[in-house]
């Protein structure tokens, strides 16, 4: 079956009854003909269009219904457009991998420069403290990596290199924790090679149950923990792993201990991910990268703040 790509596009040119698109979600430009039933299809050069479309015998045609987004021509709408596909590209980034090699081995080299930068300036992948404690650690990185940071190639850091090419002073995306993770005494930040940063409540907690386990088997606390943090469908492998790899023999006793109870079994940990946390195989970059200059530099124009046709979007990308 032929690979059915989901994209937000914008219309480059529409002559001789072929439009070349360019997919602001992937960043790959295709030929694309309308189908029969789009007799009449009227969309401009510089209008966006959400579709999905397929490949036939070179170039590619439209599947499905077609959404016209017409542009009034002004950088303003061409850069909310650009800042929706950024939007569209975070819920889903299987759609900004696809069809786009190039993107996706350069995502894996951008998590692991953060990784390694995490490691340099906490001196661990991981971080503890009270949610506040670690949303001030957590601005205090991304203040580093962006204001303090320097290119080797520029010498300049992120700022300045934004500075430099919109003539804007940079202003740094507001960022907050959810409120049960600032409230909460006991947050982990952990950071992945693969998935980048993510935080964890009651982390140390968790690891307590694998490294003392003959004090915390049997307590109410630990079961909850451990089988809460298993069946999750938000938390990954990476904190078992972590576990695993800190505490083998304390780990195989701890999940054993909790096999019997609930009636599971495993031989390796990668049996055991692969019963509760399937998801976490053949994983892709926390961190997406943009290639495109045109896409990066156009989305980083500033927005007023008016009324859009953003709300448009939620009944074709859900």
């Amino acid at each position: 079956m032929p690979a059915i790509i989901e994209g937000l596009f914008e219309i480059k040119d529409n002559t001789g009854g072929c439009l070349r698109l360019k997919n602001l979600i992937n960043e790959r430009e295709y030929r694309v003909y309308p189908t029969v039933d789009m007799e009449g299809f009227k969309g401009n050069t510089d209008d966006f269009i959400a579709a999905r479309i397929v490949p036939a015998r070179g170039f590619h045609t439209f599947s499905g219904a077609v959404s016209l987004f017409e542009s009034d021509g002004s950088d303003e709408r061409r850069a909310e457009m650009y800042k929706k596909a950024s939007e569209i590209q975070m819920k889903h980034p299987k759609w900004a991998f696809q069809d786009n090699e190039e993107k996706l081995q350069k995502s894996f080299q951008v998590t692991r420069e953060q990784y390694e930068d995490f490691v340099d300036h906490f001196g661990s992948n991981e971080v503890f403290g009270t949610g506040k404690e670690i949303m001030q650690r957590y601005r205090d990185f991304f203040d580093f990596r962006v204001y303090e940071k320097k290119n080797p190639d520029t010498g300049l850091t992120p700022a300045q290199s934004y500075a430099n090419d919109t003539g804007n002073v940079y202003q740094p995306p507001e960022f907050q924790l959810p409120r049960d993770v600032i409230r909460s005494p006991d947050v982990g930040m952990l950071c992945d090679p693969v998935e980048g940063i993510c935080f964890l409540i009651d982390y140390r907690k968790f690891i307590d149950v694998f490294e003392y386990p003959e004090e915390q088997l049997g307590r109410r606390h630990a079961e909850d923990l451990v089988l809460g943090y298993l069946e999750s469908d938000t938390i990954s492998d990476v904190p078992f792993r972590r576990v695993a790899q800190n505490f083998p023999d304390n780990f195989k006793q701890v999940i054993s201990y909790y096999g019997d109870q609930e009636g599971f079994s495993w031989r390796r940990i990668d049996d055991l991910m692969l019963e509760f946390k399937p998801q976490t195989f053949n994983k892709l970059p926390g961190i997406i990268a943009i290639l495109d200059n045109e896409l990066a530099n156009s989305s980083k124009k500033p927005l007023k703040k008016q009324a859009s046709v953003m709300g448009r979007f939620k009944s074709l990308f859900k």
